[in-house]
């Protein structure tokens, strides 16, 4: 535990110094207010989608949290044991962290909405 609490304090500082940047001056001097402007996604109101999007992400997560939840007794059920359960499940929570950059940088690309039905599509693959 101590040898990972070091391994934070060394590369959380390092990746700060590679990946902060300031953020862009912006001209609000030549920026328009005005009110928000919602439009329907998919013919459905904007609220009626949120809500939509809501429940399946919660849905999603909470069937997918519950097995992960159990890998490590199960492993000690089936004669794996704790210690490589404990492995399994670090590497499924890891892989996790991982999907969720790759899922995030390809929504700063293509847009929420269309990610999310990716998401979904890849799921049934």
């Amino acid at each position: 535990m101590m040898l990972y609490g070091i391994l934070i304090a060394v590369t959380v500082p390092i990746l700060v110094g590679v990946f902060y940047r300031p953020p862009p001056d912006a001209n609000t001097a030549s920026a328009v207010v005005s009110s928000a402007r919602y439009r329907p996604v998919a013919g459905l109101p904007p609220n009626l989608v949120l809500a939509i999007l809501a429940a399946a992400i919660f849905c999603c997560c909470m069937t997918m949290s519950i097995p992960l939840a159990h890998v490590v007794a199960f492993c000690g059920d089936m004669g794996v044991g704790a210690r490589a359960g404990a492995a399994m499940l670090s590497v499924q929570l890891g892989a996790g962290v991982f999907a969720q950059q790759i899922w995030g940088w390809i929504a700063d690309r293509l847009g929420g909405l269309r990610t999310i039905l990716f998401a979904s599509a890849s799921m049934v693959l």
